[in-house]
This record gives C-alpha cells, structure tokens and sequence, in this order.
C-alpha cells in the first residue's frame, strides 16, 4: 500500500488547482495522501504575483520546482512543513522579492538550489529544521540579496559552492547556527560572512573564501546599524578562528589581515598602532608576501652602499657594496673578523654620520630579515 502511496505525483495544473484552494484543502489531501510526489516542475507563477506556501504540510515525497518561475512579491515557505523527501529548485528563478523559510521544517532529505537564479530581495533560513538532511546552494546565481540561516539547525551538511555574483550580496550570515556535517564555503564576497556562535561539528572548508573589498567597500546587512562598533571585525576573528582550526593557514592570513584593516579604517586602534599596523602591511603585508621583505632588504643594502660611497673618502662603490653586503648580515662568523669590509670602513676618523648610517642599515636590515622569516614561515607551515 505504501508503495502504492508513493507513485501518487500531484504534477502541473493539478498541483496549481489545490494550492489554490488554501491551507486547509492542502492538509486534508496531504492527509489522504501521505507519502506522495508534488510537482511544480516549469510553472510560471508570475500571473499569481506573491506565492505563499506558509504552514503548508507536504507529504512524504520529492517536492520538484525544476525550472519554476516565481513572480515579483514575496514567496514565503514560512513555517512550513515539508515532511521527507527532497526539496529541489534546479534551474528555479525566484523574481524581485523576499524568499522566506523562516521556521520550516524538513524531517529527512536535503533542500537543493542548483543553477537557481535570485534577483534583488532577503533570503531568510532562520529558524529552520533540517533533522536529517543538508542544505545546498550550487552554481547559484545571486543578485543583490541578504541571506540570513541564522539559528538554523542542519543535521547534514552545508554547501555553498561555485555560485555566481556573490561579491553582489549585501549579507551572509550563519550566527548561532547549529550543523552536524561539513561546510563547505567559497565565492569572492564583499561582505563579511557571519559565522559568530555557530556550532560545527565537522569540518569546514573556508580555502576558497576570499573578501574581495576594501574597507570601506565592506557591505553590510541591514542588522548592523543596531550594532555597537563595526560587526566586520569580530566575523573576521572568528572566519579567522576556524581558518585555523581546519588548518588552512593561508585563509587564516588572508582573515587575518582584512581584520587588521578593517580595525584600523574603523579606527578601532590607537593612532601609534594605526602606524605601525599600516608599516607592518607595507613591509610584508600581513606576513603574507615573501617578495616585499626581500625588496626591503635590497633596497636598504643599495642606499647604504649609496650612503658609504659618498661619506667615505678614497671608497670606490664596488667597496661600499661589500661593506653594506655585511652590515646586513653582522651575526655571520665571517662578518666577526677584524678585517671585514665594514670595521675597516668604520676605522679611526671615520664620521659620525657614517657610523650612524651602518647602524640605521643594520636596523633596517634585521626588521626586514626578521619579517622575511615571519612570511617564509607562513609560507611552508604545515
């Protein structure tokens, strides 16, 4: 009987016609006919303006929206329940508007979003209950959109992968979301998704997350103008914070890094941090450029060798080289020598601006030395 149940498809103007028909006249089939199909495939609902589907039951079966067009208004699935079975919108076009599953519920399956394009309009997963299924949005095609799955519960995984146009999203938030599987998150953002408070599980995978905005670029969702300070630095520290956690040091970095410019644009730091902050990332960017430090260091050995050439008499510039050469290095054993290249250039009557010349260069050269080692570390850390 139960296999009898399932080959039961609600499909096409059928499907239209008990939608129709309310809230009560849905239930009461669903009651008839529990473990059945609903097929939206390749409606246009665009002649019934907003679509509301809120605290509809479905029945235990495939719920299909394949290539289905939503209208502009708001499309609410709020509260719904949608039993067992997979949810799918492939190919699924949602128009100007709010797209709401706040509060629905799913008992088993997975919601899937594969190649489904939003225009402008708030896509709220708050509150949602997905018991035993994942959620996936795949080769999605995003406009100017607010998502928000904060306090979801997913006891499967969390795809968020190849979408299209997500550096136009106003907002990504996850907070207090509680998820048993992995997450999988990537895409050029210009917002910071909000990962605060969330409980994971397992592992998630940020390598391909990067934000690609200054600053003063960062979007931001409608929720932080209630906030005290700018929000973008604690998602940074947490982005950050689990970066680490799954080891993938160089998104680590690349947090890292948005979080200390986004402190010192929001000025969250002293005007004496600020600097240095700002020194630090010309100097190696973050500890994240192997090339700066060494144009540093090059650079610092060439103007003192400049330096030694015009303040010490009778030295040839290929002398002043040598001496600068080991002026960048003093730890070196052979540096140690008497009779190396710089103590001679620094012997009885030599100036004073000479001498504090080599100790400005060998500052310098320590700092830029030192900062080489912080990114080449970076760099091969395992």
């Amino acid at each position: 009987m139960a296999d009898a149940a399932e080959r039961v498809v609600l499909a096409g103007q059928d499907a239209i016609d008990l939608w129709q028909q309310g809230a009560d006249a849905r239930n009461a089939w669903v009651a008839e006919n529990p473990v059945a199909g609903v097929d939206f495939s390749g409606v246009d609902f665009t002649k019934y303006g907003g679509v509301s589907f809120a605290e509809f039951r479905f029945p235990n079966g495939k719920k299909d929206f394949y290539e289905t067009v939503f209208g502009d208004g708001d499309i609410s699935f709020r509260h719904t329940k949608f039993g067992e079975g997979n949810i799918v919108f492939f190919h699924a076009n949602f128009s100007e508007g709010n797209v709401s599953f706040r509060g629905a519920t799913l008992d088993a399956g997975n919601v899937q979003f594969w190649a489904t394009a939003f225009e402008m309009g708030n896509i709220d997963f708050k509150y949602a209950d997905l018991e035993k299924g994942s959620l996936i949005f795949n080769k999605v095609i995003f406009d100017k959109n607010d998502i928000s799955i904060n306090n979801a519960n997913v006891n499967g995984n969390l795809q968020f992968q190849q979408c299209e146009k997500t550096e136009l999203l106003s907002g990504l938030s996850f907070r207090a979301m509680r998820l048993i599987g992995t997450f999988d998150l990537e895409g050029d953002f210009t917002c910071v998704p909000d990962l605060r408070s969330t409980a994971l599980a397992a592992h998630v995978d940020l390598q391909n997350l990067r934000i690609k905005a200054s600053p003063h670029e960062l979007k931001s969702p409608e929720d932080d103008k209630y906030a005290k300070g700018d929000p973008n630095i604690a998602r940074l520290r947490r982005l950050k914070e689990l970066a680490e956690q799954n080891r993938h040091h160089e998104a680590a970095l690349h947090f890292f890094a948005m979080e200390r410019r986004v402190a010192r644009h929001t000025k969250a730091m002293s005007p004496g941090a600020a600097v240095l902050d700002y020194l630090y990332k010309l100097a190696c960017d973050y500890g994240q450029s192997v090339l700066r430090p060494i144009i540093g260091l090059g650079l610092s050995v060439f103007l003192a060798a400049l330096g030694y050439r015009l303040l010490a008499e009778g030295v040839n510039f290929g002398a002043a080289a040598k001496a600068a050469l080991v002026g960048a290095v003093p730890f070196l054993p052979l540096v140690r020598l008497n009779n190396n290249p710089l103590a001679a250039l620094l012997g009885e009557g030599s100036s004073d601006a000479l001498y504090f010349l080599a100790v400005g260069e060998q500052l310098f050269c320590f700092v830029f030395l030192f900062l080489l080692g912080v990114s080449l570390r970076n760099r091969f850390r395992l």
